[in-house]
């Protein structure tokens, strides 16, 4: 017993020291990004010139959209509370590669899955994980569903696959 209960201290001792580090990024002025002290961070603020045209509507008026423009839907499930969703926010949607496709081939709507419409939509395609990315054809049709977080060069490869018409980019 006593044996049990000092390894059991032990391990708890143990985990205290492996708590994760986020890594804050640096903030530099424009006149040292220009002069080009830090060409990583300048390639960051370059994003903030591109961003993803979320529709402005409801669920059924985006459906209405894409039948009328041909264009396929994209539905992207999140909360304000979601770590990752905010990731996406912040790093995927405002690539520039990202942004044009999104832009030129779907109709876009970010749901927000702690409001009543968004949870009544987050049930009707069975979303318990967040963010959950839904792609529908313009006839509605789901087409793919993906789950989490991902990096800028795999979701534009995420939307090619969803796009028979991107032979253009």
């Amino acid at each position: 017993m006593k044996i049990s209960i000092l390894i059991l201290t032990l391990i708890a001792l143990g985990f205290q020291g492996c708590q994760v580090q986020r890594y804050k990024y640096p903030t530099y002025t424009s006149d040292q990004i220009e002069g080009g002290e830090k060409t990583a961070t300048k390639e960051k603020l370059k994003r903030a010139d591109f961003k993803t045209n979320f529709f402005k509507g409801s669920y059924q008026q985006v459906l209405a959209e894409a039948k009328q423009t041909g264009k396929s839907v994209m539905l992207d499930f999140s909360a304000k509370w979601c770590g990752p969703c905010r990731q996406m926010d912040q790093e995927t949607y405002t690539d520039k590669e990202v942004a044009l496709i999104l832009n030129k081939f779907y109709v876009s709507l970010k749901i927000d899955v702690d409001e009543f419409a968004g949870m009544d939509i987050a049930e009707k395609y069975k979303v318990a994980q967040y963010p959950t990315i839904i792609f529908l054809d313009s006839k509605g049709n789901i087409t793919n569903k993906i789950k989490g977080f991902y990096l800028p060069d795999a979701f534009a490869n995420e939307l090619k696959k969803n796009v028979s018409s991107l032979s253009s980019l």
